[in-house]
């Protein structure tokens, strides 16, 4: 008697499936970039999503990153999307032979929104108000056959890039690191607190991503477990000047810790300004 009704409800949900796909490929064709650039590096293009194809690769890339390999779900969409993406730009590094999306940045500038994703996690007002052009780094991935050292430095290229385009004064975004351990946390944090703390803004996570209790006392174990999480794109921002800005937030959807991190273009490591910072036509 079960699968009868069974194979009815499933028949009734087909519609609804199909008009979120068509109601979500709508809101996707009315995206339109807001900065537009392109450009080469030897066998890859960095440029910014400009149609609904480029969009449409970014978003499916961040699902096979975040949700199928990260999170080992599935999703009837195929891809990772929230309202912030219409309020941005995307980074897109491809191959230029075949197109294939290797890597992508969401990038919300101050000049064109006052709202960022990280404002769901962090209590940050006061950074937010404080004078000075804005540009909030998220959603970014690499495709798993991609990640290496070469990665890193084509998508610092890109955003070099696009602060050049929008006079940037800081990078600004929510760096993750895969735990979801008070201790670890906490060790994570007392590690990068002795080189890579500004307390020039009060940040502090709202109390829906704040653990029951931040413990005093970690284990040495555990302490050197944790630092080795600390991911390669986070290592990269603090070699550049970036500094955290307080306490991480706990992410529970998405099974991590986030650390708002903030680098004052004015301030970045001079290697990173010579390397990133002042393009030419050539790269």
């Amino acid at each position: 008697m079960l699968a009868p009704v069974l194979k009815a409800t499933q028949k009734a949900l087909h519609p609804m499936q199909e008009f979120r796909s068509t109601f979500l490929k709508r809101k996707l064709r009315a995206f339109e970039p807001k900065v537009v650039f392109r450009t080469e590096y030897k066998d890859y293009e960095i440029k910014t999503a400009e149609t609904f194809e480029e969009l449409q690769s970014v978003l499916r890339l961040r699902y096979e990153v975040f949700v199928k390999e990260g999170l080992k779900k599935r999703k009837l969409s195929g891809v990772d999307f929230d309202r912030y993406d219409l309020m941005g730009d995307h980074v897109l590094i491809r191959r230029k032979d075949d197109k294939r999306a290797l890597g992508t940045y969401r990038l919300l500038s101050s000049e064109f929104t006052d709202e960022f994703y990280s404002q769901s996690e962090f209590d940050m007002s006061d950074f937010i108000n404080s004078p000075g052009n804005k540009l909030e780094l998220g959603r970014a991935c690499i495709h798993k056959d991609f990640r290496s050292g070469s990665a890193i430095s084509i998508v610092w290229k890109g955003l070099g890039k696009y602060a050049q385009l929008t006079k940037a004064d800081y990078f600004f975004g929510c760096s993750s690191v895969k735990t979801t351990d008070a201790k670890e946390s906490m060790a994570i944090f007392q590690e990068l607190k002795t080189e890579h703390f500004d307390g020039q803004f009060e940040v502090r996570p709202l109390p829906e991503f704040q653990f029951d209790s931040y413990p005093s006392f970690v284990e040495p174990e555990i302490q050197k477990i944790a630092v080795d999480k600390i991911p390669t794109l986070l290592k990269s921002y603090l070699k550049a000047g970036s500094k955290i800005a307080g306490l991480p937030a706990y992410d529970r959807d998405f099974q991590c810790i986030d650390f708002l991190t903030i680098l004052n273009l004015s301030k970045v490591d001079p290697r990173y300004r010579e390397r990133y910072f002042q393009h030419d036509d050539s790269i």
